[in-house]
């Protein structure tokens, strides 16, 4: 092997590859070495590298005790190749983004030495720091937005509040004057209906524009299901005491607003228990990689396919007497929770409702 590495063929092919390599021994001297290599370490060429130890060349390197306990591993046990990434530092504010490898070197069954394998994936990094730098730009604007129509929202809320309330009020002490049979009553009896159907929009918009995200806790998915239940029990006691509700969840701690989440859990059951009570509903949760997904399944008869892509916009409800905000308040409960609320209904299947939320909190970084 050693007439191979002094050959002219084989420093060619060093030269040849696009990522710098240093073959070390064992110690981490290093005995070959290429251009790439050199430029990478600041060194005016291959030479430079000879005969020093990797130590030396890497003395700028974030994480060097990290790098040398890898080599002094890799040099006494039979491993495979190991790789990781690390900022070399030129001084000043400039520095190198590096992915390092470690590779033994094996001949006849011996150990001659370890290839260190260096590319420089700095400009990788820009690139994805630029995307970070746009993401956090895209989110700044996304809440100037958001909170510009929020303001807009509660301002129309406020403005219509109060003539609603003035027409609602005086329409019913009309009626209530009139005796039965009255030709005003039916007209009367209408603005009444009219002004308490826009009293109850004013105030779910107000509602929706009011939720925001309290401290995280790490909570308990049982104490926050529980929650959920005897929130729905007094308020509809009605839907509740006719269905069977079956818990079958991984009970684990998440990071949540417990109040605020216990809100959209109970919207979701609420839908659920509306749209087949008496009825079954399962509730399941489990891990999946790094979430946690929490579902709502009813066996009713499911969302056609034509009016499923609209359940999450506002207003929008299938319902006789509904306003069309409780999907998307779970929905942007979800979202303050960096989670996510997926709706699936096979026709004729029932359906169900996905909480997809973190194991941990999840922000962007600032």
């Amino acid at each position: 092997m050693l007439p191979l590495i002094s050959s002219a063929y084989f420093h060619n092919f060093l030269e040849s590859l696009g990522n710098g390599v240093l073959l070390c021994n064992v110690k981490g001297e290093v005995y070959a070495a290429n251009r790439a290599a050199a430029e990478i370490l600041g060194l005016p060429g291959p030479s430079a590298c000879i005969g020093r130890i990797h130590g030396e060349l890497f003395q700028n390197l974030s994480n060097l005790p990290d790098f040398l306990n890898l080599f002094d591993a890799m040099a006494a046990a039979d491993l495979s190749s190991r790789s990781f990434r690390a900022t070399l530092f030129q001084g000043g504010a400039a520095k190198l983004h590096l992915a390092l490898s470690i590779s033994r070197l094996i001949d006849s069954g011996k150990l001659f030495g370890l290839m260190i394998s260096i590319t420089d994936i700095s400009d990788v990094m820009h690139l994805h720091e630029r995307e970070k730098h746009m993401l956090r730009q895209y989110a700044e604007l996304s809440r100037e937005k958001h909170d510009s129509l929020r303001h807009f929202a509660d301002a129309v809320a406020h403005q219509l509040r109060n003539p609603l309330m003035a027409i609602g009020g005086f329409a019913g002490i009309m009626l209530r004057k009139r005796a039965e049979g009255d030709p005003d009553l039916p007209r009367l009896t209408a603005i009444v209906d009219s002004a308490g159907r826009l009293e109850e929009i004013v105030d779910a918009v107000a509602g929706y524009n009011a939720l925001a995200l309290g401290d995280l806790v790490q909570t308990p998915v049982s104490r926050v299901l529980a929650q959920a239940v005897f929130a729905l029990s007094h308020k509809h006691s009605d839907l509740t005491q006719a269905a069977d509700i079956r818990e079958d969840v991984v009970d684990v701690e998440l990071p949540l607003d417990q109040g605020l989440f216990a809100t959209a859990l109970e919207e979701i059951l609420q839908n659920a228990l509306e749209t087949q009570s008496p009825g079954e509903i399962r509730v399941t949760g489990r891990i999946e990689k790094d979430r946690y997904l929490l579902s709502v399944a009813d066996n009713g008869p499911g969302i056609a396919a034509s009016i499923l892509p609209f359940v999450f916009d506002f207003f929008f409800t299938t319902k006789a007497r509904g306003v069309g905000m409780g999907l998307p308040r779970a929905q942007k409960i979800a979202r303050e929770h960096d989670g996510a609320l997926i709706l699936s209904s096979p026709q004729g299947h029932g359906t169900t409702a996905t909480f997809s939320l973190p194991l941990e909190p999840v922000r962007l970084d600032a």
